[in-house]
């Protein structure tokens, strides 16, 4: 690709280029540093765009096909007061068509930033907490493979945190509001504040509660799940910095955000959350993605198949508060394979592939 080709407009469409400024992917930040260094000639642009995407930002973070149609505008008028500049025109005629084009950016300029301040000031607090860029947090906590660790927030709520997750908080946490980043899952137990309300960004969704306790698990692929235990919550799957859909939980309702359908929302058995704390496993003729998926819900760890039984699994047990290790040793022995950890991942092996 001819990256000498890319205008301003076409640097500020392109997402990756927007994660470089923001430095919130290190793929796209080591990519568009490499593309500086082979195309030195780039970076007047480079630095005009960063100058435009700065102004957006400072309200937050701007809609980009809005916001890009409102940019466009800056530079066809300023392209518009050049083009007048380059005709067969006197010095002084020069000077004041310079003026002019001084004067015609910067009004545009303060126009375009107050537009954003308004947008930026009328934005949905959940969209607003998503659009937070990698910076704007800080790290709270995170566990190792199969460890859990119970969190203390300085607001009086508390977090267990299941294996290999992260909680991030946010550097204002609990002066206007109270959000939170997590990566894996955890059960928070909010402490109420009707003026501070609380968030918890998980992938592209964004849960908000005043005093409750729910369960958010955003460790499957393509799925992140919501499940309240006490008081209501309310769920927002956010796309292209919109609310794109959303649901109301009351206690014992669960929901589930996938990347390519719409909110699944049903019922489920609360002492699924009591047994998911205490770690309290029962097992009734389970077969192997069965136990996969249990222990990837009580102890956050994947379990890959380095071969199959020859026969199905139905594994029947019940374990109670048990380290990982002693669950993957009971099952194992019973089901004659061994594992080992590698990479926050379980691989086991099935001896001779029987039973």
């Amino acid at each position: 690709m001819d990256f000498l080709k890319y205008t301003v407009e076409d640097l500020l469409a392109d997402e990756t280029f927007l994660n470089y400024l923001n430095k919130s992917n290190p793929e796209d930040v080591y990519k568009w540093e490499s593309i500086l260094v082979d195309y030195p000639l780039l970076k007047e642009r480079v630095s005009e765009a960063a100058f435009l995407h700065s102004m957006l930002v400072a309200q937050g973070k701007p809609d980009k096909e809005r916001d890009l149609q409102k940019l466009m505008q800056v530079i066809e008028h300023k392209e518009m007061v050049e083009s007048e500049i380059h005709e067969d025109t006197t010095l002084s005629d020069y000077k004041f068509f310079k003026r002019r084009l001084v004067l015609m950016v910067a009004v545009l300029t303060a126009i375009l930033v107050a537009i954003l301040w308004w947008d930026g000031n009328n934005m949905p607090r959940e969209v607003a907490a998503y659009s937070s860029s990698y910076d704007s947090y800080m790290l709270m906590a995170e566990t190792k493979l199969g460890e859990r660790k119970e969190v203390n927030l300085p607001d009086g709520s508390t977090v267990v945190l299941n294996g290999s997750s992260v909680l991030n908080i946010h550097r204002d946490f609990n002066k206007q509001q109270r959000i939170v980043k997590i990566i894996g899952e955890g059960f928070f137990e909010v402490a109420k504040n009707k003026a501070k309300p609380f968030m918890v960004v998980a992938g592209n969704t964004v849960t908000t509660a005043l005093g409750t306790s729910f369960k958010v698990n955003s460790s499957k692929k393509d799925e992140i799940s919501v499940m309240l235990a006490t008081g209501k919550v309310s769920v927002k799957e956010i796309k292209e910095s919109k609310i794109n859909q959303e649901e109301i939980l009351e206690p014992g309702e669960q929901v589930k955000v996938y990347s390519y359908r719409n909110l699944n929302k049903s019922q489920f058995d609360i002492n699924e959350i009591t047994n998911w704390k205490t770690r309290n496993i029962k097992f009734s003729s389970a077969n192997l993605n069965e136990i996969k998926d249990k222990l990837l819900e009580v102890y956050g760890i994947s379990i890959v198949a380095l071969n199959e039984p020859r026969k199905s699994l139905a594994f029947t047990g019940e374990m109670h508060d048990m380290d990982v290790n002693e669950v993957l040793d009971i099952i194992g022995t019973i089901n004659r394979f061994t594992y080992e950890t590698k990479n926050d991942k379980v691989y086991i092996t099935f001896k001779n592939k029987t039973n």
